[in-house]
Order: C-alpha cells, then sequence, then structure tokens
C-alpha cells in the first residue's frame, strides 16, 4: 500500500474505508503503510505476477469491488493499470454513474519513465484500451506535480480531468535513538553519502554503487537503507566494484540514518513525488538526485539541491564531492528546502487539496 493512502486516510475530515491488495492465503498485511491504521481496512486476496514489479492479480473480486461501490459514495482509486482498478472503473462507469471516482497517477509508465522496451510496449497498449475506460469513468484525475502533465497527455489522459494535487510530509523530526556512526564504524568528522529505498532496478543503485566507486576518499562512506529482492544482487555489485557501499537492509530506524548523514543522495530511474526526499529536506540533508518526473518538483537544480541526468554517474560523483567541500552551498540547499517544504508540502496546507476534491 501507498504512503500517501495511508497518510490521507488518517488526514481527512469524515468516514474512511482502505480498499487494498493482500497476498493469497494470508489473513492480513503487516506492512508499515497501514497495519497500524485508526481507519477501516478490507483487504482483497492477490496472486501477484513478477513483471518487474509486481502485478496483483485478484481473486473473487467483482463482488467486493460491487460492495465498495454501493457503500460509499466516493472511491479514490490509485494508478490505471491494475486488473483489480480496470473492473473497479467498468463497474462504476455503467452501473454507478452518481458516484463519484477520483483516480491519482503517482507515474506514467513507459512514458515518464522506461521500465523496458517490452515493459514500455505493454504500458503504451494498456494506456490505449483498458486505460481509456479508467479514464473515461475517472470524473476527476490528480498528478503529483506539474512535471507529470506533458506524460499524462501523452498516455491519454483527458486534459480537463487533470488536476494537480500534490501528497504531503509532516515535519516534524524524530531524534537519534542509536549512534550509526559507532554501529558502522565510521568516524565523527568523516562524511556520509545516505540513500533510502526498496532494492530494485528503477531505484537506480547500480548507479549509487558505481557513483561510490568513484570516490577514493576514505572519508566518505556510502550508505544504502532498504531491503528487497535485489539487494543481493546490489551487494554482488559492490563487492565486484570495491565500492565499499554499507548496505543495512530493511530498517525502521532511518530516522537516525537522516540525522547522523551529511548528504542525501537518489538516483532513482522513476518516482513520484518521493517520500524520501521530502524526508531529507525536513531533516536538513543537502540533496542530489536525478533529473525526472517528480524529482524536478521538489528540487530546483542549484537552489535547494542538485539535478544531474539519470544516468550520469560521473555527473552525480562531481556533484556530491562539490557540495561536501562546500558547506555555504548545502547550507543554502538545506535553507531552501525546509522553505519549499513549509511553502508546498506540508500535509496542513496539502491535505486541504484533496479535500476540496472530495467536497
Amino acid at each position: 500500500m501507498k504512503r500517501p493512502i495511508a497518510q490521507i486516510s488518517e488526514k481527512v475530515n469524515g468516514k474512511v474505508k482502505v480498499f487494498t491488495p493482500r497476498k493469497a492465503f494470508s489473513d492480513k498485511d503487516n506492512s508499515m503503510h497501514y497495519s497500524k491504521l485508526k481507519v477501516d481496512v478490507e483487504s482483497y486476496p492477490c496472486f501477484s505476477l513478477g513483471m518487474g514489479f509486481e502485478w496483483p492479480v485478484p481473486i473473487c473480486f467483482l463482488p467486493r469491488a460491487w460492495k465498495v461501490l454501493r457503500d460509499n459514495d466516493i472511491i479514490h482509486m490509485w494508478v490505471p493499470f491494475y486488473l483489480s482498478h480496470t473492473m473497479m472503473a467498468v463497474l462504476k462507469k455503467f452501473f454507478f454513474r452518481r458516484k463519484k471516482l477520483i483516480l491519482t497517477m503517482d507515474t506514467i509508465p513507459a512514458y515518464s519513465f522506461s521500465m523496458g522496451k517490452f515493459m514500455d510496449f505493454l504500458f503504451k497498449v494498456y494506456f490505449k484500451t483498458f486505460g481509456r475506460i479508467v479514464f473515461s469513468a475517472a470524473d476527476e484525475i490528480t498528478l503529483y506535480g506539474e512535471s507529470f502533465r506533458k506524460y499524462a497527455e501523452k498516455a491519454g489522459v483527458p486534459v480537463k480531468k487533470i488536476r494537480i494535487t500534490p501528497t504531503g510530509i509532516d515535519v516534524n523530526v524524530k531524534k537519534s535513538d542509536r549512534d550509526i556512526r559507532k554501529e558502522f564504524g565510521i568516524g565523527k568528522n568523516e562524511k556520509i553519502v545516505l540513500g533510502i529505498g526498496i532494492c530494485n532496478n528503477r531505484k537506480g543503485i547500480d548507479n549509487f554503487v558505481k557513483t561510490a566507486e568513484k570516490f577514493k576518499r576514505k572519508d566518505v562512506h556510502f550508505i544504502w537503507v532498504g531491503g528487497g529482492s535485489k539487494l543481493n544482487e546490489f551487494k554482488a555489485l559492490n563487492k565486484r566494484l570495491n565500492a565499499n557501499i554499507i548496505f543495512t537492509g530493511f530498517r525502521r530506524d532511518v530516522y537516525n540514518f537522516y540525522n547522523q548523514a551529511d548528504l542525501f543522495f537518489f538516483p532513482s530511474r522513476g518516482e513520484g513525488l518521493a517520500g524520501v526526499i521530502m524526508e531529507a529536506m525536513v531533516y536538513g540533508l543537502p540533496v542530489v538526485s536525478s533529473d525526472i518526473a517528480g524529482n524536478r518538483d521538489l528540487i530546483s537544480n542549484n537552489r535547494n539541491g542538485c539535478l544531474c541526468k539519470k544516468e550520469d554517474v560521473k555527473g552525480y560523483a562531481r556533484k556530491i564531492n562539490t557540495l561536501l567541500e562546500n558547506k555555504k552551498s548545502r547550507d543554502k540547499f538545506i535553507s531552501n528546502s525546509k522553505e519549499k517544504i513549509k511553502n508546498k508540502y506540508e500535509w496542513g496546507k496539502n491535505i486541504k487539496g484533496f479535500m476540496r476534491l472530495y467536497e
């Protein structure tokens, strides 16, 4: 389940039910985004097909979807390309026309980023066929930022239905309760370059490793926090290149890493509005990231961070090194990032955009 769904569900005023997939033959899902939600959560069983990402195939879904549409006034649906969402849209279009359906597109695969030639082809076919049904059934279609608009239009999203409605972040920070430097043997005067995210190809962790390999300075340490199916593959690349990255695996105490790092590095190839970048901005870390949709909304190049071409390993290394050497630039980026979060991405303000849609 996506982080913003959990957060929006708890922040809106009114009765909310979350309808979300779970693994077949499992009674519940304890993933951290909604295991502790105080709203009503109903799940439906799915098998998952591995197609470069998790593609849930719902089981006995139509009766459940019918009940959801019958019993609720507003349906807010994330991403158009899951089979369950196509079925939901068909039911709404032909049997529940008076219900309001809001669709949020956090990315536009094959347009805002590439999944590879074969998957890009499949996504484009989907958008031009089943996607049109979903788009026509939706009353409003929201995007995370202005940088996604042109890609949504290419995918066939009706221009008149597009609304720019960014998600947000809470600005409260957690204090450290664990010494990360002591845990990993990093000196107080040495630098930590931090990356956080699930270990898959889209996060650009191979470029994180290749960038670290270019640093011969013993006083700079690269740390990647996150687990996932590709973790061992990236560990092997790290060993082969002798990049000396610390891979921590999954951690719940990411706030300790934010608090004790010097710079946040995120070379992702495709994102929505990256929560980890927003968190880094809140925790006062200068950011070096890929110049992609979503990141462009959060980072203004050379104002509150640095944007590089997504495969430009030399560019990443150069920007990181420059920032580590220039405290004045780091301080400027940190100050501007906090101001940008306050003005554009704090949940206290952005939840109002979703409330306007619902009202």
